[in-house]
This record gives structure tokens, C-alpha cells and sequence, in this order.
């Protein structure tokens, strides 16, 4: 076997070896193309994927399926937060939160005065140094979930899909 042989044929062989080395098995590499999306979901119970962010002069931000979930429980009150490879979308760091939610009485304009309620959802948030509660107005309608950080004055969207299954 002659140099250039030998060459080509360690080229081919460290090829290899790394491209088993990028295929190892980790949360990142989970095929999220097989979830089954709720068509229609009802409660905020179960897994939650964040498929879009608006912010205002910011555009829209998407994210594929995987790369932000958001899981409730309701019996418990909390919501865990995970963002796979690196992700994020200026939201919450990964996390296990508590919540509550409630109905609020709202007035905006429109081009005129709009009034009614609206479900709320706060979020208590706390560090070594801090305690506070973010705020958003939330509806479950159109086959998702919409956090509303005051999208009509440039505050951020949230837009999520609840996964309903994974098919593998």
C-alpha cells in the first residue's frame, strides 16, 4: 500500500470515528419530528412546546419543536422549563417554578374601549438575591397557548403547542 493510499485511508477512518462521536445519545439528539401535537387542548397539564416568540420591534423568533418545553402540573402548581441545545427565548432559565392563575378584569383601546376578563398566570420567580412574580395574560385556543406579555404595546408573545405524544 503506497503513502497516498495509506492517507485516503486514514482520512476515511477518522471520518468515521468522528461522526459516531457526534451521534451519541443524549437529550439533544432526541427526534422531536415524532411528536403528536393536541389538536384542540383544554388545560395547561402536560408538555408544552415554544414554537414562536414575538417582541415587538424585536420580529419573530420560531423554534423548532424540542428546543423549549414548558410542562405544568397543575395538582402541584409548578411549571418546569427546559431548553435543549442551548436554546432560549429571553423566558425563564431552566427550572422548576410555582405558579397560579386567576381571572383579571381588563380595559384597552381599540379604536375604542374594549372591557372584559381575561386569565392570568403568574409566575414567582427567585434567586439567591430575589424574589419577584412575572405576569401574563394566557388563552388556550387555536391548538395552542399564548402568553401574553402585552403583545399590543411590543411586549413579548409566547406562543406554545401541547405536545399530545411522542409516535416512537
Amino acid at each position: 500500500m503506497n503513502n497516498d493510499m495509506k492517507r485516503k485511508l486514514t482520512f476515511v477512518i477518522l471520518l468515521l470515528i468522528m461522526a459516531g462521536l457526534n451521534s451519541s445519545c443524549s437529550d439533544e439528539n432526541l427526534d422531536y419530528e415524532d411528536i403528536i401535537f393536541e389538536k384542540n387542548p383544554t388545560s395547561l397539564e402536560g408538555t408544552w412546546h415554544l414554537m414562536k416568540v414575538s417582541a415587538g420591534f424585536s420580529g419573530i423568533q420560531e423554534y423548532n419543536p424540542g428546543d423549549i418545553t414548558i410542562t405544568f402540573n397543575e395538582s402541584k402548581n409548578t411549571i418546569t422549563t427546559k431548553a435543549n441545545k442551548g436554546e432560549h427565548a429571553d423566558f425563564l432559565n431552566n427550572g422548576t417554578y410555582h405558579y397560579t392563575t386567576s381571572t383579571k378584569k381588563y380595559r384597552y383601546y381599540t379604536y375604542q374601549w374594549v372591557e372584559g376578563e381575561a386569565s392570568v398566570i403568574n409566575i414567582d420567580i427567585e434567586d439567591d438575591m430575589h424574589k419577584w412574580t412575572i405576569e401574563y395574560i394566557y388563552r388556550i385556543n387555536d391548538g395552542g397557548l399564548v402568553f401574553d406579555g402585552g403583545i399590543a404595546n411590543d411586549g413579548p408573545g409566547y406562543y406554545f403547542k401541547k405536545q399530545l405524544s411522542n409516535a416512537k
